[in-house]
């Protein structure tokens, strides 16, 4: 009898009641966690029930972030300037039927054939997965998401249902988010430290998945269309960079500049967005490159590296000790890209 996944809100409301009765004051950040959650199973998502930002506050937050995330700005400039795969406006899987068991026993197999570091945070995975996974009919609003609940360590991850490598390949980046917080519970508050490594596990899942079944080309298109994620969110901070200091400069007078300049779709879009959502995955996006190319020929220093990252305290320790080990971020990110492109040439 094939297992079922699911998470019941009946648990997530006792969950709940756990931590409001043993005076857990500490955690009333898990109560929010266990809502938005909840609210996701019922078909809710944050657009829905969020109430709306106006432009300007938006971008008065964003300015506020601008101080932190401008050291990370010329790895973002590099994407743009050294970027030559050309865009696809919808790429076409290969539609292969995976029921939740086999994806769940693919991301095992998978964990099991890196290290024994893995062998044993995989196992604790498994342990609880039964009713801490759910496989969604997939939306526009979630590309997988993974929730923590400090109080009680409990983890739940959501993964889209769908039909195709992908389920496989966004499963493979969410349990990646759980097997780091049994390592380091603070990694989540470091974008650098909570995406590296999924990033780079994604990417390699999905290597893993096509030479398993022998479909070439399924796990180029996944690392392809992920790379083109990184491309326009790239473009996107470029044009709320240039948004911000529009507005910083000239204030209402900017407001109605930027009105006339861009449609209110996409303002309507970008105020959905601080600066944290994208710049989190462009720069961890880089660093994965980096490992995804050393694990082709020294696969343990690979590994080695990125456990001492979800080690680490803050983001700011990152790219130094990336460099005393001689790792430099987009040095292989164009090669990485020719031959995605390559790849594409041939299948075409």
């Amino acid at each position: 009898m094939e297992r079922k996944y699911d998470i019941k809100l009946d648990y997530l409301q006792y969950l709940k009641i756990i931590i409001k009765e043993n005076g857990l004051f500490d955690y009333n950040d898990d109560l929010v966690v266990i809502d938005k959650l909840s609210n996701i199973l019922k078909g809710l998502f944050s657009e829905d029930i969020n109430k709306e930002i106006s432009l300007g506050n938006k971008l008065n937050e964003n300015w506020q972030d601008l101080v932190y995330y401008k050291q990370f700005y010329p790895f973002i400039r590099q994407i743009i300037k050294n970027s030559i795969l050309d865009g696809e406006n919808k790429i076409e899987y290969r539609q292969t039927k995976i029921s939740d068991e086999e994806a769940v026993n693919l991301i095992e197999e998978f964990f099991r054939k890196q290290n024994s570091s893995y062998q044993q945070r995989i196992d604790d995975f498994l342990e609880d997965a039964n009713e801490h996974i759910k496989f969604i009919h997939p939306t526009s609003h979630t590309d997988g998401l993974t929730f923590f609940i400090r109080a009680t360590g409990d983890y739940f991850c959501i993964v889209p249902n769908y039909s195709n490598i992908s389920k496989v390949a966004i499963l493979a980046h969410e349990t990646t988010h759980v097997l780091d917080w049994f390592n380091n519970e603070d990694f989540l508050g470091q974008f650098l430290i909570s995406e590296t490594h999924s990033l780079l596990m994604e990417m390699l899942a999905c290597d893993f998945y096509q030479e398993k079944f022998k479909i070439d080309e399924e796990g180029q298109k996944r690392k392809r269309e992920l790379h083109n994620l990184i491309k326009a969110d790239s473009l996107t901070i470029y044009e709320l960079m240039q948004i911000i200091y529009i507005y910083k400069k000239e204030g209402e007078k900017g407001l109605n500049k930027i009105r006339k300049i861009y449609s209110s779709k996409y303002l309507k879009y970008i105020t959905g967005y601080s600066l944290d959502d994208f710049f989190k995955y462009q720069i961890a996006y880089l660093i994965a490159i980096e490992l995804y190319t050393l694990y082709q020929y020294d696969k343990e220093k690979a590994l080695w590296t990125i456990d001492k990252i979800v080690s680490m305290e803050s983001n700011e320790t990152v790219i130094g000790s990336l460099e005393r080990d001689n790792i430099v971020l987009g040095e292989h990110f164009s090669e990485y890209e020719r031959k995605l492109l390559l790849k594409r040439k041939k299948q075409d």
